[in-house]
């Protein structure tokens, strides 16, 4: 390896410590795994696809061409892993009705509208949005409420996920986590009790998370 793009490796290594604290913190964020980050960064990370190079970028908001931190060069992006810059260097992203199992979500052919999100936080991951469904998670979010949810499968206590239980339609629920599983809470407890999962039960129904919420849209 070169002495440039070892030095370039160094740096987004070092840059994954110091922002997620471990490789496989930061794999799981990103959906790759810690392994296949490592041996990219111990040889070169041109090796890896330009599929997880792109997610890599994204999350860690630097540029793919140059794979240096991002600046106003990024103005000059028309596009970011499919989803179309708008000329205010907004970014469009479908609304959808439901995400269900199986199906990846960029497949979803229930399209009810678009929402547009700024460049900035586009680049930031994959993101789409999702019409609320019910009163479980009233007075925060309400029925045809939208949500700006960036796609990742890892979710940490405390924050709000979009969840698929048991091959169900999605959830959206906020998130308890401790060492033996996973409590699903509805701010609502009438409409919806909070829901307990084991580790094994996460594993056998599965219990998977699909994005984190990051934004409320509400139109009145």
């Amino acid at each position: 390896m070169n002495r440039k793009k070892m030095n370039r490796n160094t740096k987004l290594k070092l840059k994954i410590i110091k922002e997620y604290g471990s490789i496989s913190k930061f794999a799981k964020v990103v959906g790759i795994p810690a392994s296949t980050i490592a041996s990219a960064l111990a040889k070169d990370i041109d090796t890896m696809s330009l599929d997880k190079i792109r997610r890599i970028c994204k999350e860690l908001k630097i540029d793919i061409e140059t794979l240096e931190p991002l600046d106003s060069a990024f103005d000059t992006i028309t596009s970011i892993g499919g989803m179309q810059l708008t000329t205010s260097h907004k970014v469009k992203i479908t609304v959808l009705g439901s995400v269900v199992a199986g199906i990846p979500v960029e497949a979803i052919e229930d399209i009810l509208d678009y929402e547009e999100i700024d460049s900035s936080l586009a680049n930031t991951g994959d993101f789409f949005a999702l019409k609320i469904k019910g009163a479980s998670m009233e007075p925060q979010f309400f029925e045809g409420d939208v949500v700006i949810v960036r796609k990742q499968s890892y979710i940490n206590s405390g924050e709000i996920g979009i969840m698929l239980v048991n091959g169900s339609d999605a959830t959206v629920k906020k998130i308890k986590k401790d060492r033996n599983g996973i409590l699903l809470i509805g701010n609502n407890t009438e409409v919806y009790s909070p829901h307990y999962y084991t580790n094994e039960e996460i594993e056998t129904l599965p219990v998977r998370c699909i994005g984190k919420v990051v934004e409320l849209r509400r139109k009145f």
